[in-house]
Protein backbone atom coordinates (compact mmCIF):
# COMPACT_ATOMS: atom_id res chain seq x y z
CA UNK A 1 0.00 0.00 0.00
CA UNK A 2 1.96 2.94 -1.31
CA UNK A 3 1.88 6.02 0.87
CA UNK A 4 0.78 4.21 4.02
CA UNK A 5 2.41 5.70 7.09
CA UNK A 6 4.65 8.11 5.22
CA UNK A 7 7.20 9.93 7.38
CA UNK A 8 6.75 13.47 8.62
CA UNK A 9 6.05 15.04 11.98
CA UNK A 10 7.31 11.96 13.79
CA UNK A 11 5.12 9.31 12.13
CA UNK A 12 6.91 6.00 11.58
CA UNK A 13 5.96 4.28 8.34
CA UNK A 14 4.08 1.00 8.33
CA UNK A 15 5.58 0.18 4.93
CA UNK A 16 9.30 0.47 4.20
CA UNK A 17 9.84 0.28 0.45
CA UNK A 18 12.70 -1.99 -0.50
CA UNK A 19 14.87 -1.67 -3.61
CA UNK A 20 15.15 -5.22 -4.94
CA UNK A 21 18.77 -6.29 -5.41
CA UNK A 22 18.53 -10.00 -6.06
CA UNK A 23 16.97 -13.39 -5.60
CA UNK A 24 19.11 -16.51 -5.26
CA UNK A 25 18.64 -20.11 -4.13
CA UNK A 26 20.23 -20.72 -0.75
CA UNK A 27 21.26 -24.32 -1.44
CA UNK A 28 20.37 -25.28 2.15
CA UNK A 29 17.11 -27.01 1.28
CA UNK A 30 14.98 -27.35 -1.81
CA UNK A 31 12.55 -24.49 -2.38
CA UNK A 32 14.41 -22.03 -0.13
CA UNK A 33 15.80 -18.80 -1.53
CA UNK A 34 17.35 -15.58 -0.29
CA UNK A 35 15.81 -12.21 -1.11
CA UNK A 36 18.21 -9.26 -0.99
CA UNK A 37 17.09 -5.65 -1.02
CA UNK A 38 18.22 -2.21 0.16
CA UNK A 39 16.09 -0.23 2.59
CA UNK A 40 16.11 3.54 2.91
CA UNK A 41 17.58 5.01 6.12
CA UNK A 42 15.06 4.28 8.86
CA UNK A 43 14.62 4.46 12.60
CA UNK A 44 13.30 2.35 15.45
CA UNK A 45 13.28 -1.27 16.50
CA UNK A 46 11.02 -4.29 16.30
CA UNK A 47 9.45 -3.62 12.90
CA UNK A 48 7.48 -6.60 11.54
CA UNK A 49 8.81 -7.98 8.27
CA UNK A 50 6.56 -9.14 5.46
CA UNK A 51 7.27 -9.71 1.81
CA UNK A 52 4.72 -9.11 -0.94
CA UNK A 53 5.46 -10.39 -4.43
CA UNK A 54 3.13 -9.29 -7.17
CA UNK A 55 2.51 -12.34 -9.29
CA UNK A 56 3.28 -12.59 -12.94
CA UNK A 57 3.96 -15.94 -14.50
CA UNK A 58 5.17 -18.13 -11.62
CA UNK A 59 2.45 -17.09 -9.18
CA UNK A 60 -0.43 -17.27 -11.66
CA UNK A 61 -1.04 -13.51 -11.53
CA UNK A 62 -1.73 -13.62 -7.78
CA UNK A 63 -0.02 -11.71 -4.99
CA UNK A 64 2.12 -13.82 -2.66
CA UNK A 65 2.55 -12.43 0.87
CA UNK A 66 4.87 -13.94 3.47
CA UNK A 67 5.48 -12.80 7.04
CA UNK A 68 8.89 -13.50 8.56
CA UNK A 69 9.44 -14.43 12.22
CA UNK A 70 12.35 -11.99 12.67
CA UNK A 71 11.88 -8.28 13.25
CA UNK A 72 13.79 -5.42 11.65
CA UNK A 73 15.72 -2.89 13.73
CA UNK A 74 17.76 0.09 12.57
CA UNK A 75 20.93 1.39 14.21
CA UNK A 76 20.33 3.95 16.98
CA UNK A 77 21.20 7.58 16.28
CA UNK A 78 24.83 8.64 16.88
CA UNK A 79 25.99 12.13 17.77
CA UNK A 80 29.47 12.90 16.43
CA UNK A 81 29.73 16.70 16.77
CA UNK A 82 27.80 19.94 17.12
CA UNK A 83 28.27 23.38 15.63
CA UNK A 84 27.15 26.66 17.20
CA UNK A 85 28.05 30.35 17.30
CA UNK A 86 31.37 31.08 19.07
CA UNK A 87 31.24 30.76 22.86
CA UNK A 88 31.74 34.49 23.46
CA UNK A 89 28.61 35.35 21.44
CA UNK A 90 26.19 32.69 22.75
CA UNK A 91 24.86 34.58 25.77
CA UNK A 92 25.15 38.20 26.78
CA UNK A 93 22.57 38.63 29.53
CA UNK A 94 23.24 38.14 33.25
CA UNK A 95 20.73 35.33 33.86
CA UNK A 96 22.09 32.53 36.02
CA UNK A 97 20.48 30.00 33.67
CA UNK A 98 21.85 31.41 30.44
CA UNK A 99 19.98 33.50 27.93
CA UNK A 100 17.80 33.15 24.88
CA UNK A 101 18.02 29.86 22.96
CA UNK A 102 20.90 29.40 20.57
CA UNK A 103 20.57 27.22 17.48
CA UNK A 104 23.08 24.40 17.25
CA UNK A 105 23.53 21.97 14.38
CA UNK A 106 24.13 18.40 15.52
CA UNK A 107 26.04 16.10 13.17
CA UNK A 108 26.01 12.33 13.36
CA UNK A 109 24.31 9.37 11.75
CA UNK A 110 21.08 7.38 11.72
CA UNK A 111 18.72 10.32 12.31
CA UNK A 112 16.42 8.85 9.61
CA UNK A 113 16.09 9.16 5.86
CA UNK A 114 13.02 11.37 6.36
CA UNK A 115 11.60 13.49 9.19
CA UNK A 116 10.55 10.94 11.81
CA UNK A 117 10.34 13.58 14.56
CA UNK A 118 13.78 13.57 16.19
CA UNK A 119 14.17 15.23 19.60
CA UNK A 120 17.55 16.68 20.51
CA UNK A 121 18.57 17.33 24.12
CA UNK A 122 21.34 19.31 25.77
CA UNK A 123 22.25 18.40 29.33
CA UNK A 124 19.23 16.05 29.49
CA UNK A 125 16.79 18.89 28.67
CA UNK A 126 14.86 18.70 25.40
CA UNK A 127 15.53 21.49 22.94
CA UNK A 128 12.72 24.02 22.47
CA UNK A 129 12.54 22.87 18.84
CA UNK A 130 14.36 20.20 16.83
CA UNK A 131 14.41 20.33 13.04
CA UNK A 132 15.41 17.30 10.95
CA UNK A 133 17.86 18.25 8.19
CA UNK A 134 18.85 14.80 6.86
CA UNK A 135 20.03 11.38 8.05
CA UNK A 136 23.22 12.94 9.43
CA UNK A 137 22.11 16.35 10.78
CA UNK A 138 19.46 18.00 12.95
CA UNK A 139 19.16 21.55 14.25
CA UNK A 140 18.18 22.33 17.83
CA UNK A 141 17.14 25.47 19.69
CA UNK A 142 19.17 24.66 22.80
CA UNK A 143 17.58 25.21 26.21
CA UNK A 144 18.89 28.06 28.37
CA UNK A 145 20.95 26.14 30.91
CA UNK A 146 24.16 28.09 31.41
CA UNK A 147 27.31 26.34 32.51
CA UNK A 148 29.56 23.86 30.76
CA UNK A 149 29.98 20.17 30.02
CA UNK A 150 26.44 19.36 28.84
CA UNK A 151 25.96 16.11 26.89
CA UNK A 152 24.25 16.44 23.51
CA UNK A 153 21.89 13.62 22.44
CA UNK A 154 19.29 12.82 19.78
CA UNK A 155 16.31 10.48 20.16
CA UNK A 156 14.23 9.21 17.24
CA UNK A 157 12.05 6.16 16.63
CA UNK A 158 12.23 4.92 20.26
CA UNK A 159 16.06 4.96 20.19
CA UNK A 160 18.51 7.44 21.68
CA UNK A 161 22.15 8.28 21.17
CA UNK A 162 22.33 8.38 24.97
CA UNK A 163 24.49 11.50 25.09
CA UNK A 164 27.52 9.52 23.94
CA UNK A 165 29.83 10.96 21.33
CA UNK A 166 30.78 14.49 20.43
CA UNK A 167 32.23 17.12 22.70
CA UNK A 168 30.14 18.43 25.61
CA UNK A 169 28.26 21.65 24.92
CA UNK A 170 29.09 24.76 26.96
CA UNK A 171 27.32 28.07 27.38
CA UNK A 172 29.06 31.36 27.92
CA UNK A 173 29.13 32.33 31.59
CA UNK A 174 26.37 34.76 32.63
CA UNK A 175 27.35 38.34 32.03
CA UNK A 176 29.08 37.82 28.67
CA UNK A 177 32.51 36.85 27.37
Amino acid sequence: SAGAGQPGAGALPRVWPCAFLGWSPSGVQAGVANLTCRLPAGVGTGHAVSIALLGEGGFGGEELVATVAQTLSFSPPRVLAWHAPPLHSRWTNASATGGPPVTIRISGSDFGGADFGPVASVGGVACAATRWVNDSAVECDAPSLGGAGHAVSVSVGSQSSGGAGGAPFSFAPPGGA
